[in-house]
């Protein structure tokens, strides 16, 4: 039988059989060697890493990262900014993870031996960073769109519009997308920042048309009638502070301010509250009524103040004029009573026990201090002379002056000025009780002359009375 091989064959068929066991060997030392290293032709943004670890690649990358700047230019103020600034982020993890991608099996890593890749850097921007840096570009072509204003002028009493323009601005969705781009291939050639014309919000003739609305609401006529009948009218800058301008839907709407109206309703409102008087009695000890003293009055509170200013804003673009009626719940008054001296009910005060009051009487030129109906000191006087008299009614004193330069007007309108005037009590306004030092006689034999209206007495009478009489005695000045 003839030999399968003859021993050249089988020298051939040996070294055949060595050759893939040594190619073997090989690929699998390579295999082995490129599971932890990138594969050969393998490169990052252009940048070669093959054979480069994990740790190595990802260094290569952050070194270029950190070394790139990106110049924007255009019609704009050229600007040079890192990555950083516009918010460029390169995810290095996910990049190496995408170049480590065919290391990850045997036959990948084998088929990777005989070609090449470039791998994309994994790359995200912030558009709030990015916005940040496009608004503070600066440039000649660069111009904020302008809204159209309404604007109150005094001097005219109107509302007058401004107008509206368009504006220029950074296009920048196209610039993250070039920026976008630029990172991806880690070339940051100067990036021309391409404009956008941007339109105001709304136009002149929105803005006109604002303008002519609220003007027609200054020419409203708005009245209110209150308790007394008087009538209460906005004025036309008043009418104007209620009116706000507001964008919707893309057009400029003017609106009342409901709470500046109600604001105004209640103020001219309160003008007529008033708050209740009790109605006081006098009585006697034993709880009689002898009198009254003081009839009071019934409080009034405006409340319908809410159903005012609804009308007025339902209204106000009416040509016909609104006239609004206030209404007032009613307060009832209370009644009070107060026990009031024995046998004071016959005088002209009817004053409590021991209560302090002075009566001036201009009919007999007489001063009487009163301890409830108990005269103290009874005193002569010169009350005002008939140009210039004395006023009459219920009073009190208010203030307490040892002494005082009194200046005035005489009634022939020629000044006075008399200095030094002692124990003064004044109890309305200007009238006073006070010593006259210039007069030696009083009282009926003083003759026709007269006070400016102040009722004079003597220096000593007026000091005892001036001692004896406290802020807040009554003065009760009759005929």
């Amino acid at each position: 039988m003839k030999k399968l091989f003859d021993s050249k064959q089988k020298v051939v068929i040996a070294g055949l059989v060595g050759l893939l066991v040594v190619m073997a060997a090989v690929f699998t030392g390579v295999s082995f060697f490129y599971a932890s290293h990138a594969l050969p032709g393998t490169s990052v943004a252009g940048q070669p890493v093959g054979g480069m670890t994990r740790e190595q690649v990802a260094e290569s990358i952050n070194a270029q990262i950190g070394q790139e700047e990106v110049v924007l230019e255009g019609d704009i103020t050229p600007a040079t900014l890192s990555l950083e600034d516009i918010g460029v982020t390169v995810d290095v993890a996910k990049t190496v993870d995408e170049t480590f991608a065919a290391n990850r099996g045997f036959v990948t890593r084998i088929a990777g031996l005989f070609g090449s890749r470039d791998i994309e850097p994994v790359v995200s921007v912030n558009a709030e960073r990015l916005e940040s840096v496009v608004d503070g570009l600066e440039g000649d072509s660069l111009r904020t769109a302008t809204n159209g204003q309404v604007t109150f002028d005094a001097g005219q009493q109107i509302f007058v519009a401004g107008t509206s323009e368009a504006g220029s601005a950074v296009d920048i969705n196209t610039l993250a997308g070039q920026i976008s781009t630029a990172a991806k291939a880690m070339s940051f050639s100067p990036i021309s920042v391409a404009l956008v014309e941007v339109e105001p919000e709304y136009g002149t003739e929105e803005t006109a048309a604002a303008a002519q609305q609220a003007n027609q609401w200054l020419q409203a006529e708005l009245e209110l009638v209150d308790l007394d009948e008087d009538l209460h009218a906005p004025d036309v800058p008043t009418k104007a502070s209620w009116v706000t301008f507001e964008v919707k839907d893309g057009t400029l709407v003017p609106t009342l301010d409901s709470t500046l109206v109600k604001s105004w309703v209640d103020e001219r409102s309160a003008l007529g509250n008033t708050a209740p008087e009790p109605r006081l009695q006098n009585v006697n000890a034993e709880g009689k009524v002898l009198s009254t003293a003081r009839e009071g009055r019934d409080g009034y509170v405006a409340s319908n103040g809410q159903a005012l200013t609804d009308a007025i804003l339902l209204t106000i673009d009416d040509v016909t004029p609104f006239k609004g009626v206030i209404e007032y719940d009613v307060q009832e008054r209370t009644t009070e009573q107060r026990v009031i001296a024995p046998g004071a009910e016959k005088l002209v005060y009817q004053a409590a026990p021991g209560e302090k009051w002075i009566e001036v009487n201009l009919s007999n030129y007489t001063v009487v201090a009163y301890e409830g109906a108990t005269p103290v000191q009874t005193e002569k006087m010169i009350p005002g002379a008939p140009a210039t008299p004395s006023i009459t009614g219920e009073h009190a004193v208010y203030a307490k002056v040892p002494i005082q330069t009194m200046r005035g007007t005489n009634a022939d309108g020629s000044p006075y000025e008399v200095p030094d005037i002692p124990w003064i009590l004044y109890f309305e306004g200007d009238y006073a009780i006070h010593g006259a030092y210039w007069h030696t006689v009083f009282g009926y034999d003083a003759g026709p002359r007269g006070s400016h209206g102040c009722i004079n007495m003597s220096v000593s009478s007026a000091k005892v009375l001036y001692d004896w009489a406290t802020v807040g005695t009554k003065v009760i000045s009759h005929y």
